[in-house]
């Protein structure tokens, strides 16, 4: 049987989707549909030996192999047999089609010991700066307060009320002694038949001068 490369078909025909099969062939009218155009392709995926997956144009009878469909024709490959399968060139994850492509396994190479005592150094003072800093949602921010000017002790009010009170009570008693004596002056002279010294007396009390 002549064979063809997988990477080839794709490149002729586009690349393919896995087709999840729900229903028995007979019943699947779109299957049905896409076998006639010639765009399905059965994989048979051994699952003992060393035999490698291949693939045949159309519903093989290894129905337990994955479906394939193409965007393009494969009616140049009825009749061979497809080697080669490289699920990286399907459209859907190579991890869907129920046998996972070998990734390629690349040794990983570890840091040097200066290098990785770098890095610990620094992740740990990483951790310790974020563990002195508190989240900024935590910190309330209070409005300044106002300065309150000094209170004066009301003892002080109350006392220089009490000594202006007593002093305007000093000047009252010196005006009405003054007064009086002036009024006696007066009284005295007009008395003794002096009206002039007498009159000037009175005018003064009267605020005359």
């Amino acid at each position: 049987m002549q064979t063809v490369r997988f990477s080839k078909v794709v490149k002729d025909s586009g690349s393919p989707e896995i087709y999840l099969m729900w229903k028995e062939p007979a019943k699947d009218t779109a299957l049905r549909k896409l076998v006639a155009q010639r765009r399905v392709m059965t994989l048979a995926q051994p699952r003992t030996g060393t035999k490698k997956d291949w693939g045949e144009v159309g519903l093989g009878e290894d129905l337990g192999g994955q479906i394939l469909v193409f965007p393009k024709s494969l009616g140049k490959i009825d009749g061979k047999r497809v080697v080669g399968i490289d699920y990286h060139l399907l459209k859907t994850p190579p991890e869907a089609s129920g046998r996972p492509a070998k990734k390629p396994t690349t040794a990983r190479q570890k840091p040097a010991a200066s290098t990785r005592g770098k890095v610990e150094r620094r992740q740990a003072e990483n951790v310790n700066k974020e563990s002195r800093e508190e989240p900024a949602d935590n910190i309330i921010q209070l409005p300044p307060q106002k300065a309150e000017a000094p209170s004066q002790p009301k003892r002080d009010v109350k006392k220089a009320a009490s000594r202006f009170k007593k002093a305007k009570a000093e000047a009252s008693a010196k005006s009405n002694a003054l007064v009086r004596k002036k009024a006696k002056s007066a009284l005295a002279a007009w008395k003794n038949g002096n009206q002039l010294p007498a009159y000037e007396l009175i005018e003064s009390l009267a605020g005359g001068r």
